[in-house]
């Protein structure tokens, strides 16, 4: 789509906005931890549906699933490591573009609340890859 020339020039630019996604280091990111996410979840889920699994073999397996799952809070910096190789770019996309000013909430008595300060890696390991794991762990707990 992107070098052909008979596309029409919507066409073009939706593919573009595709591409340059899928090269961002939050994507490559997130291949890499699907990727053994995916892989964890469909090795255990073969052998609970062995037809020689019992119901304790089946419950280690499952447990064994939270363990690794949750082991994976700690394996941040491999998953960005191996996304940064994927995508051949070190920098977070908050990184390359133009910062935005937030409004700033005035309490009652306080003055203006203070902002937490982190850095595009940190916003990004905060708010999406740590509510992922945390979410997984929680729903094989249950």
């Amino acid at each position: 789509m992107l070098n052909d020339s008979e596309e029409k020039p919507d066409v073009h630019r939706k593919a573009i906005g595709i591409l340059k996604k899928m090269e961002s280091l939050e994507t490559g990111i997130l291949i890499e931890v699907w990727t053994q996410i995916v892989e964890c979840f469909h090795k255990t889920s073969l052998k609970l549906q062995s037809t020689q699994l019992d119901l304790n073999e089946a419950v280690r397996q499952l447990k064994s699933l939270q363990k690794y799952i949750n082991s994976l809070l700690d394996k941040y910096h491999i998953f960005e490591k191996k996304g940064m190789e994927k995508t051949q770019t070190t920098s977070y996309k908050e990184e390359t573009q133009i910062k935005r000013k937030r409004s700033v909430i005035i309490s009652r008595f306080d003055g203006p609340s203070d902002e937490a300060v982190l850095t595009a890696r940190d916003k990004f390991r905060v708010t999406v890859f740590l509510p992922v794991i945390d979410q997984l762990v929680s729903a094989l707990s249950k």
